[in-house]
């Protein structure tokens, strides 16, 4: 059996926080961290309705327990669907915001947290732990899932 991938968004805590800042949104004042999280779940509902999402906080090349390599994977339809079978909103619409197009992300082995995904700059591997096995939000029991 191949290994579960899914298309993704990644972004750093760090990119959620001067995007939470210049956002204007209620949130954009608050203290650090704060504003971050706020961000990763205002954009979570800025997508949802357009089709199955998930939002996963995440860890990025996490080394120690310490790292502050922190973010969010905000996953685009259901594992191992191809960008063409997404809904075209969702598609437009993401690549809109993002300025990109989704990474595909790769599970390691078949069970547990740890994902795989090459570097936006083509020069090697980012390794991605998913905080939760489950998503902190999803929105996938809304849509139909392809079979």
């Amino acid at each position: 059996m191949e290994s579960t991938t899914v298309l993704a968004y990644i972004v750093s805590m760090d990119e959620l926080e001067r995007n939470a800042r210049r956002s204007g949104q209620y949130f954009a004042g608050s203290p650090g961290g704060f504003a971050g999280f706020q961000m990763a779940f205002y954009i979570y509902r800025e997508f949802e309705h357009l089709g199955p999402i998930q939002l996963h906080f995440i860890g990025i090349n996490k080394v120690t327990s310490g790292d502050d390599n922190n973010g969010i994977a905000l996953v685009l339809g259901y594992p191992d669907q191809k960008p063409e079978e997404l809904p075209q909103q969702l598609r437009d619409v993401a690549a809109r915001v993002f300025k990109s197009q989704p990474r595909l992300v790769t599970r390691v082995g078949r069970k547990g947290s740890n994902w795989t995904s090459p570097k936006e700059d083509g020069t090697g591997v980012d390794s991605i732990i998913m905080v939760r096995q489950d998503p902190h939000s999803s929105s996938w029991s809304r849509f139909n899932q392809p079979g």
